[in-house]
């Protein structure tokens, strides 16, 4: 159990979560680039490590060395077409453990791994 998730999850009926302002991708390319060739993906997933564990941290969460992630992705084939498009689902998830990192130079080494 953590800040995350308590040991009693009690339903209020309110949602929580947090909108980012937009960015240019490529700066997240630029910093991948400088770092061995990261890619975007390793570029996120290592700040959401440090955002991750730093939310935690304000929560007096220090024990908490990892979280277990699900990542929807879409099994949808792209389509030919913009009038092709059709909304359904069709999408599976990828599950994984990210460890928790105070700095983005441990985060990027990890992922990388």
């Amino acid at each position: 159990m953590n800040c995350v998730k308590p040991e009693k999850v009690e339903l209020e009926g309110k949602k929580h979560n947090a909108i980012s302002k937009p960015f240019d991708v490529s700066k997240l390319k630029a910093i991948g680039k400088e770092n061995n060739g990261a890619t975007v993906n390793d570029v996120v997933l290592s700040l959401l490590s440090i955002s991750m564990r730093e939310y935690m941290r304000k929560h007096e969460d220090m024990t908490s060395k990892s979280i277990n992630m699900l990542v929807p992705f879409s099994l949808r084939e792209l389509p030919a077409t913009k009038g092709a498009h059709k909304l359904w689902n069709d999408f599976s998830v990828l599950c994984f453990t990210l460890k928790l990192c105070a700095t983005f130079e441990d985060a990027i080494i990890g992922i990388k791994k």
